[in-house]
């Protein structure tokens, strides 16, 4: 990791071998790399990033070879009682199978915005807007699903985490999740929170099963409910519930209709 910093912008550059490879013979298999730039510009005079990013990686499996670039822009901001975040992201690159070489053509864009009521116990409402392209199973010559690299989704598309590991919990097929958002902090050490999701695919599923069989882009709702509250300095505790329920004639996660979740955690700082 290279860093340098001017005035309000800072630039890290990153280069890291993510996986060995065994050269076999005959032929080259090339490590798993992860290299790029990241450049951040954080005015001091105001709450607000402007953040531009450009990413080189080249995952390998059992199957398949990518040549990926990952080229974005986010910025957040806080003005008076609004706030908001935009994120864009483009990949583009080589998808590389045993029989064909596909061109990479994914995006993601995410919009999030609040108000929140300083008078009203810290009341905020927000909305948000998630849309991760999928795969067009009609068009063979590109690769259209986005990757989120190496990050981790937890808490990004609902707590209870049924889409942690994209794309593989969609199946290719992309994420669309729109959300609405209402929270309260009547004190320095007690908050509340409510969370709508409302997820669907990109792509129309209907491709994926017999002739004649009900199927529709809609996933389902999931509404969760926690609270957070700081019983010392060092202790902090987080409690909620989770509902997750199904579209009855959804593609992806066949079974229950409707499910649920609950955690109680801990956090003791030394």
């Amino acid at each position: 990791i290279l860093k340098a910093a001017f005035g309000d912008v800072s630039v890290d550059v990153i280069g890291a071998a993510l996986a060995r490879n065994v050269n076999p013979v005959p032929g080259y298999n090339r490590d798993v790399i992860l290299t790029g730039t990241w450049i951040a510009w954080k005015p001091s005079e105001v709450k607000s990033t402007v953040q531009g990013f450009l990413l080189f990686d080249n995952p390998k499996d059992s199957k398949l070879r990518q040549n990926r670039y990952t080229a974005g822009l986010y910025a957040n901001g806080v003005y008076g009682g609004f706030d908001f975040a935009v994120d864009g992201v483009y990949q583009f690159g080589e998808y590389i199978t045993a029989r064909s070489t596909l061109d990479i053509g994914a995006s993601m864009v995410c919009v999030k915005a609040g108000y929140t009521f300083k008078e009203l116990s810290n009341l905020r409402i927000g909305a948000g807007f998630d849309m991760l392209s999928g795969t067009d199973l009609n068009d063979s010559t590109k690769y259209g699903t986005f990757n989120t690299l190496y990050g981790s989704n937890h808490g990004k598309y609902g707590h209870m985490d049924y889409f942690g590991n994209m794309p593989l919990t969609t199946q290719e097929l992309g994420l669309q999740n729109i959300c609405l958002e209402l929270s309260v902090k009547p004190s320095a050490t007690f908050a509340a929170f409510v969370e709508l999701h409302l997820f669907s695919t990109v792509i129309d599923p209907k491709d994926l099963v017999p002739a004649g069989t009900s199927t529709t882009r809609n996933i389902g709702k999931e509404l969760d409910v926690w609270c957070s509250w700081k019983l010392a300095d060092a202790l902090n505790m987080q409690g909620g519930v989770s509902w997750f329920d199904f579209e009855t004639d959804r593609y992806l996660y066949r079974g229950r209709k409707t499910t649920n979740w609950a955690y109680l955690q801990t956090t003791v700082n030394f």
